[in-house]
Formats: structure tokens, sequence, C-alpha cells
């Protein structure tokens, strides 16, 4: 029973704090546990490697490298569709993606709000081309990065939103089994 209270105690702090101490594979295991996509959108988000490449993409005023980065990030991109069965990277198969959606748990579906996504990739582009603009490149150099950015900037949305949407859910389940745990104490 000391064990339960210290671990009940242990999450409450972490919890309590708002920070999960956590990484991302993790959250995204208990958020998505006893869905039948948990290992399947785990493996897509990190072994196709969208956020490094977009970071490194998004984060260079160097032509080249830019260019490069982008190039692996709508590969990368492409490889989450492909992983999850959803697309080939150019087109998006509907009835497998609503296979998918079905899937996530209905916590975590039902704070996903595609209207922010829209406008998470409207901001993103907004802010993408007054940070090339300063970079100093020739226009034809910062109208390619731009239109890069533009065809890919909603699939960094979509994970950022479904990252959120499982830390809160994560949060939510950690502070249920901290209530549990501590029930067992009384």
């Amino acid at each position: 029973r000391d064990f339960l209270l210290v671990a009940a105690l242990s999450i409450a702090g972490v919890s309590a704090a708002g920070d999960l101490c956590l990484n991302t594979a993790e959250q995204y295991k208990i958020c998505l546990a006893g869905s039948t996509i948990q290992n399947l959108y785990t493996r897509a988000i990190f072994s196709c490697k969208f956020t490094r490449y977009w970071k490194t993409a998004t984060g260079s005023c160097k032509f080249k490298a830019a260019k490069s980065a982008y190039v692996q990030a709508d590969n990368a991109a492409a490889c989450i569709m492909t992983t999850l069965g959803i697309g080939d990277g150019s087109t998006v198969n509907a009835n497998q993606l609503a296979f998918i959606t079905a899937r996530i748990p209905y916590t975590v579906m039902s704070q996903l709000d595609l209207a922010a996504v829209k406008t998470c990739e409207t901001a993103a582009k907004s802010a993408y081309a007054k940070q090339v603009a300063k970079c100093g490149l020739n226009k034809n150099q910062e109208n390619n990065l731009k239109f890069r950015h533009r065809k890919i900037a909603i699939v960094d949305c979509m994970i950022t939103h479904i990252a959120d949407a499982c830390q809160t859910q994560t949060k939510y389940l950690l502070e249920q089994l901290m209530k549990g745990l501590l029930s067992l104490t009384e």
C-alpha cells in the first residue's frame, strides 16, 4: 500500500504541475491504449520522422538545405499516409481515413477541431512567409520554399493537434489512476 501511495502522490505532483514527464511516444501509447491503431499511429509518426524534417526545413534560411529538408518532410508525410494506409502520398483514401479515425478513442477525437487545424495551417503559412522573407533569398527561391511549406503545413498542424489531444487525454487518465490509487489507501 505504501508503494501505491507513493506512486499516486508522484503522479499527482506531475499532473498538478501540468508537466507529464513522459515523452510523446509514451503519451501516444497511453492515450491510444486499447485502440486498434495504437501501434500503427505511433509507428507512423516516429518511423517516418516528419517532425524532424519539418523543423529542419522551417528553421533554415539556406535555400538548398531548406529545399532538401522540405523534400524529406514531404516524403515523410507520404510515409505517414502510407503507413496508416490512408493514401499514397498524393491522394487520400476516404474509406481508410474513416476506418482509422473511427478507431481513435472518442475522448481524443472529440478534442480535435478541424477548424482549429485549418486556423493553425493559415497561421503557419503566414508566419513562414514573414520568416522566409527575412532570409535574403531571391524571389524564386523564396516562392519555392513557401510553395513547399504550404503543401505540407497541414500535416504538422494535424500531428500537433493530435499530440495536444493525446496529452490532455493522458493527463486525464493519469489523474483517474491517481484517484483510484489514493482510494485504495483510504
